[in-house]
């Protein structure tokens, strides 16, 4: 027992060495030729969504069909977000864009009562339960969309748009909260209706507002874990909203801003740092350009990371236009995995020379 716990403490040292690290994931990177706005989403089925084409986990191709269209005129069809069931949320446009949906076929879902913008429109995700989420601007004043949920009254001031959404129904995104206030700010929608997020007010001696948070929400899991972006004093950065505290996800580097747009339910949350895409968990930022292999990667970069599903797949978008498409290899493992490895293969070898004698 005593040898043990010399080895033991022998290599505390060199665990102390990996006890602040994130256990670093490493990838294999596949490059998709395709590309769209806003980026490609992902669901746990590998199924990915982007442009007006749904690629299937074996890699063929399904294009989504527009409402109204013809031979002549096909129209145009882009993709937000896919769901577990293969549905996808997004915009599609006949000479004015609309918020559409479509099965995983490709063909139309009805939304009932045609929405037009002379601006833009879309539904933004669409969860497991088929419900949808979304905008419509017209004229500059914007209005949050819903499909099959049950929100609560609220009021907004000329501006909202609603960009994600959970399988319990709640609903995240950004609006125009007060008339003194004109900057978007990050807000969560229930059934008892619209929640602000970001709280940071400032008021004078007289109660009048002298200085308030920008921000916008794009997505919630199912812990009710929130991310998105707000404005600090050191610039634009990646934000997680969790049990009614706000947290600066950070950057890649001090003085560079970041943003994260996508958060599976194991908190892992996904986005774009100084022009290169990024994960952020447990306090840290992962450039995800390290974690693949230089000779896949070439003198590309991945740009920004758009989704993640339960499985840890994260798409994105690259330096070169196309799409990427990460899949975890191997974590290395926490230092208390490694300490149980290391004397578990001492106690082993030991049994072993005892045996042997």
């Amino acid at each position: 027992m005593k040898l043990l716990c010399g080895v033991v403490l022998s290599i505390l040292y060199f665990l102390g060495s990996l006890g602040n690290a994130h256990a670093a994931i490493t990838y294999n990177l596949t490059v998709i030729t395709a590309s769209g706005d806003p980026g490609p989403s992902i669901n746990d089925s590998g199924q990915i969504a982007i442009g007006d084409r749904i690629r299937s986990a074996s890699g063929t191709w399904t294009t989504l069909q527009v409402a109204g269209g013809t031979e002549e005129d096909p129209g145009v069809a882009a993709a937000w977000a896919i769901n577990n069931l293969g549905q996808v949320g997004g915009m599609s446009s006949l000479g004015y864009q609309m918020p559409s949906a479509w099965q995983s076929n490709g063909t139309p879902i009805a939304l009932g009562e045609p929405i037009s913008a002379r601006g833009d429109a879309a539904i933004t995700d669409i969860n497991n339960n088929g419900q949808m989420v979304g905008f419509a601007n017209d004229n500059g004043n914007g209005t949050s969309l819903f499909y099959g949920l049950s929100i609560g009254s609220f009021t907004d001031y000329g501006y909202s748009a609603a960009y994600g959404l959970n399988d319990l129904g709640v609903a995240v995104g950004s609006a125009i909260t007060h008339a003194d206030i004109p900057a978007n700010q990050a807000v969560m929608w229930t059934t008892a209706g619209m929640t602000l997020l970001d709280t940071r007010v400032t008021t004078d001696e007289n109660n009048e507002i002298v200085d308030y948070g920008h921000s916008t929400a794009y997505d919630i899991n199912n812990l009710g874990q929130i991310i998105g972006w707000a404005e600090y004093e050191n610039g634009v950065r990646a934000t997680l909203w969790e049990n009614g505290t706000m947290y600066d996800l950070g950057a890649l580097e001090s003085n560079s801003a970041s943003s994260a747009f996508a958060i599976n339910e194991a908190g892992i949350a996904v986005g774009e740092s100084s022009g290169r895409a990024v994960s952020f968990k447990d306090g840290q930022v992962l450039d995800l350009n390290m974690l693949v292999d230089p000779a896949a990667l070439g003198d590309w970069t991945l740009t920004s990371a758009t989704d993640i599903n339960e499985q840890g797949w994260i798409v994105g978008t690259m330096s070169n236009g196309q799409l990427f498409l990460l899949k975890p290899i191997s974590p290395v493992p926490e230092p208390a995995t490694w300490l149980m490895l290391i004397i578990g293969a001492f106690i082993a070898a030991r049994g072993k020379r005892i045996t042997s004698a």
